[in-house]
């Protein structure tokens, strides 16, 4: 294996030393990591769509919610879709639904 050097800003040199420290690696291990998670985002960037990295960051924000209500509204649609998968009669999935919901969103008015 062999290694050649390249030039950092003091910046990104002191960010590498630091995520170093907390992961107990080498600073070539380090970087590799790094440059391994960016071919993986280009590979979701591309599978989404996005013009741009950035893009695909925006776009995953976008995609995460936002309030506390918006995050338990994804763990409860998370929920219901999980006993779908389980085999759960429609008719019963639809009543969860009609009882949950109004719940969530309204204190249980209807």
């Amino acid at each position: 294996m062999s290694f050649k050097t390249l030039g950092v800003l003091p910046e990104d040199k002191k960010r590498i030393k630091e995520l170093t420290k907390k992961l107990n690696l080498k600073e070539y291990e380090v970087i590799k990591i790094l440059l391994d998670y960016y071919e993986r985002l280009e590979v979701l960037q591309h599978y989404l769509g996005c013009e741009s990295i950035e893009r695909l960051f925006h776009e995953i924000e976008r995609l995460i919610p936002k309030s506390k209500k918006q995050l338990v509204i994804a763990k409860t649609n998370q929920y219901i879709d999980e006993l779908d998968r389980l085999g759960i009669p429609t008719s019963v999935l639809e009543k969860l639904r009609e009882t949950i919901y109004p719940i969530i969103l309204n204190g249980g008015i209807r």
